[in-house]
């Protein structure tokens, strides 16, 4: 059944109100339709980060090449040949990547002006025990040897001297640590180390002689030769 015209209009007037109202979002009644509430989002945890090593390589901190001045070692021998013990017994520590490593006691003669090694022993629980050293392997656990290794430090040093400090890279890569008896003079400490810093270690490069003693046998003879004559 066909409306009359005048409640077609109100009927067309009232659906366009209704589509005016849902494109504003205001419901019937001056109701505002709530927004939309977003949902949970996801919580990105921060990655560590590795730290950023420092550019370029480390400088390597070097060492004088040794602690020590020739005029220090010559005075050192003075006294060991003042003193003019002819026959000694030392007992050492020799701390190296050697089957000789460990602990020796030596008699030494050197009343004819060259050191003897009369007889030795090494401790039963050292790497040196069972071990055979040849005269020239025990020689070097006499003062006398150790005068010598401390010869050649410093005359194998840098051009600036024992206490310089080499260049880096040189092949002068260790450095020396010697120490003398005040009374005798002789060699009590005499070691060797890598001279490249704790990050560029040298693999077995120690090598350390340290005297844990030293008995004066016989003292100087009237008439004898000065005993020692290490190298200069």
């Amino acid at each position: 059944m066909a409306l009359p015209p005048n409640r077609m209009l109100r009927l067309f007037a009232l659906l366009t109100a209704l589509l005016l109202l849902s494109a504003c979002g205001t419901q019937p009644g001056g109701q505002t339709q709530p927004e939309p509430t977003p949902g949970p989002t996801e919580t990105t945890m921060p990655v560590p980060q590795e730290p950023t090593p420092a550019s370029g390589t480390p400088t390597p901190v070097l060492q004088p090449y040794a602690n020590i001045t020739r005029e220090q070692y010559e005075e050192a021998i003075a006294k060991w040949r003042t003193a003019g013990v002819q026959r000694y017994r030392i007992r050492l520590d020799y701390g190296a990547f050697s089957i000789f490593g460990g602990t020796w006691t030596l008699t030494v003669n050197s009343s004819a002006g060259r050191p003897v090694v009369e007889e030795y022993a090494t401790d039963p629980g050292g790497r040196g025990a069972g071990a055979t050293p040849t005269p020239a392997d025990l020689h070097n656990f006499t003062v006398e040897g150790l005068f010598e290794r401390v010869g050649e430090i410093i005359t194998n040093s840098p051009p600036g001297g024992p206490t310089s400090i080499p260049p880096a890279g040189s092949d002068l890569s260790m450095y020396h640590l010697v120490t003398f008896d005040p009374t005798l003079g002789y060699p009590t400490t005499v070691e060797q180390h890598p001279n490249t810093g704790p990050e560029m270690q040298i693999a077995d490069a120690d090598v350390v002689y340290r005297v844990e003693s030293l008995e004066v046998l016989e003292p100087a003879v009237p008439g004898m030769p000065i005993t020692g004559e290490p190298k200069p």
